[in-house]
């Protein structure tokens, strides 16, 4: 199982109401985990040429490994400004 650390958070937490006043914590799948079933759906898309399940799975994880160190190291800015153009 993934650690959780600031680097590999969960991918979808949530909370949900528990109907007593209070909240249940939900916490999903890891960053780490959902990179490599990013990685994985595009392994499959291309075919993965007679390879082993097992080699698939490393490589998907060895991309979400590196999409994490990447992360690390170019973080986003605390707030970012998109700007989007609307059509008249």
């Amino acid at each position: 199982m993934s650690n959780i650390t600031k680097l590999n958070p969960w991918a979808f937490p949530h909370r949900v109401e528990d109907g007593c006043g209070g909240y249940e914590q939900f916490a999903g799948m890891t960053l780490r985990d959902y990179f490599a079933g990013q990685a994985l759906a595009g392994e499959l898309a291309y075919g993965v040429g007679g390879r082993s399940p097992k080699w698939v799975a490393g490589k998907s994880y060895a991309i979400a490994d590196a999409m994490l160190a990447h992360r690390a190291t170019n973080p986003l800015p605390e707030t970012q400004t998109v700007s989007i153009e609307q059509n008249p």
